[in-house]
This record gives C-alpha cells, structure tokens and sequence, in this order.
C-alpha cells in the first residue's frame, strides 16, 4: 500500500468524523423544546397563588389562555407566546392536599430564554 493511499483513508476518516459530528449538533440544535422546571415556597394561599400566577406570566410577555384550568382538580395556570409555553401550578396549597405552599413553574420553548423565563416567574412567586 502507498503513502498516497495512506494518507487518503486517514484523510478519509477524518472527513467522515468530522462530517458525523457536525451533522448530529446540528440535529440536536433542532431536536426540540427545552424545558425549565423550578419551584419554591411561598407563603400564599391558593388563591393569592392564581392570581399572583396569571399576573406574573402577562407582565413577562405570556398570553394566558384561561384564568384557571384544573386538570383532575389541579390548579393551574397556562399561558403562551410565539416562543414559550409555561405553566404554574397552585395545587400544593389546597386544604385537602399535601399542604406545603410549594408553587412549581414549568417553561417550555425553542428560544434560548426558557431559563431565564422559568428564573423570573418564579422570582415574582413570592
């Protein structure tokens, strides 16, 4: 085998390597939404919770679609832009249920600000 023939496999290689890697970053980069989950304490009842949520989400851009949706009896709030998806759950300050006063934000979106998003919601919980 040559020198030529040599260098032209490892060269090769090298290309389909740097080919593969290149292809699966750009596939994760268009793999989908990321989502952002955080919670904390607040001392609210559930009420003060949904209201406090559905303020929080529209001063931070977010269209909220109902004033109060309760899945299975679970309190929350749901609201949307072009970019972002969030949800803010009230449901541990109910009377019958666990009651911790733990408030839960979920962000989901393409952008690169779902995190921060998630940071500031939560940051006007309580």
């Amino acid at each position: 085998m040559s020198k030529f023939s040599k260098l032209s496999g490892k060269v090769l290689v090298m290309a389909a390597v740097t080919a593969g890697v290149q292809a699966a970053s750009t596939l994760g980069a268009f793999a989908g939404p990321a989502l952002f989950y955080r919670y904390n304490i607040a001392q609210l009842n559930q009420w003060e919770c949904m209201q406090r949520a559905a303020t929080a989400l529209s001063e931070e851009g977010l269209t909220v679609r109902e004033p109060d949706v309760r899945l299975n009896n679970t309190p929350f709030i749901f609201a949307d832009n072009e970019e972002y998806a969030a949800i803010i759950d009230c449901s541990q300050f109910q009377n019958s249920y666990r009651v911790n006063n733990r408030v839960t934000v979920m962000v989901s979106g393409f952008g690169s600000g779902a995190d921060s998003l998630s940071s500031a919601l939560i940051n006007k919980m309580y």
